[in-house]
């Protein structure tokens, strides 16, 4: 029994990563959307900072956080109860609404308002890429 061998066509990956290239950014952009979606917006800095990246190999990132949006795990997990201790002899202190609390505070918790995970597990149809 002859084998013959067979060759593949050199041009078959650069066309399977073209055509899978499609698929990412689709599927990256769809996930990027729901998460602007479900994201609970307070200062809004939240979702600003979400983004998209394409680091290449046919990956796609969806980014959250930065300057601004370092509490999005907290947002994302939620936070147990917990106390907050003022770093010096002076009391602790919210900008915003221009109220004073004392050195130590009790802080109850907060719950977790998932954005991220209900994005990134939503069931989703590949695209039909043009050729």
């Amino acid at each position: 029994m002859a084998y013959r061998r067979i060759r593949p066509n050199p041009a078959f990956r650069s066309y399977f990563k073209a055509y899978q290239g499609v698929q990412v950014k689709a599927v990256t952009e769809a996930v990027l959307l729901d998460c602007i979606a479900g994201c609970p917006i307070d200062s809004g800095d939240l979702v600003e900072s979400l983004d998209t990246r394409y680091p290449g190999e046919l990956r796609g990132l969806v980014t959250v956080g930065g300057e601004g949006a370092e509490h999005w795990a907290t947002v994302e997990y939620g936070s147990r109860p917990h106390i907050i201790e003022s770093h010096g002899p002076w009391s602790l202190h919210n900008v915003e609404e221009d109220e004073y609390y004392g050195q130590v505070v009790h802080h109850p918790g907060t719950p977790e308002q998932p954005f991220m995970r209900p994005a990134l597990y939503r069931r989703r149809r590949l695209v039909r890429a043009s050729r």
